[in-house]
Parts: C-alpha cells; structure tokens; sequence
C-alpha cells in the first residue's frame, strides 16, 4: 500500500511540474546557468537515434548555451529488490555524453540552490 501511495504522489508531482506554462523546468549547475527541459521535440539526429525525444539545453553564467536532448526512462520496468528504493531519473544527451540527474532536481522556477559548507577550523600541531 505504501508503494502505492508513493506512485500516486510521483505521479502528481510529474503531471505538476509539466502542467504549468511555459512548459519548461529548471536545475541549476555548477556553470553558474541552468539546465533546462522542454517539452519541444528535439532536432539533434545523433540523440535521436539513442532514444532522446525531447530538447535540453544548458545554459553557464556567462549566457553560453549547450543544446542536447532529455528522456525519462521508465520506473516500471525497473527490477523490485526489498528495501531499495527506485529513484525517478532523467537522461540529458550532451554532445554524445549522457548525463544522469534525479528528477526531483528540477523545478518549474529558476532557482539557485542555497548550498553552506561547514566552517573549517585549522589547529595548529605542537
């Protein structure tokens, strides 16, 4: 039952976060930009061919763009082993690399991550 509730909400939150408009969701990255999904169908033959149906694009700091192309591979077909958790995915075709990212990540606002490292406290060795 629990599982149940748990595709249920997994669901919703998909349906969610591509319901809105512009159909467009975002995850910051360490260039200082974005990666962005769309829902626009993506033009690059190459990804293509490997199965990427939808156009990607990162963006860095200083507006340099990098188009790719982005799936979603299913959950359902993935194997059941007790206590392990499937974690929804996506795929993001980059000029021939494929970069894995959870789903989770990305969000309909463009929003950097508020990341605090601890302080670090040298002591002296006597």
């Amino acid at each position: 039952m629990p599982k149940f509730i748990l595709a249920l909400i997994l669901v919703g939150i998909i349906a969610y976060v591509f319901a809105g408009d512009p159909k467009e969701v975002y995850m910051p990255n360490e260039a200082g930009g974005f990666v962005t999904l769309t829902e626009d169908w993506c033009q690059i033959d190459p990804a293509i061919q490997q199965g990427f149906l939808h156009r990607a694009y990162a963006t860095e700091g200083d507006g340099t763009r990098h188009e790719g192309c982005w799936i979603r591979p299913s959950t359902a077909d993935a194997p059941q082993v007790q206590g392990v958790e499937i974690i929804p995915l996506v795929n993001v075709w980059f000029d021939g690399e494929i970069v894995t990212y959870r789903q989770e990540l990305f969000s309909f606002e463009k929003k950097r991550w508020e990341i605090q490292t601890p302080a670090i406290e040298v002591k002296p060795t006597l």
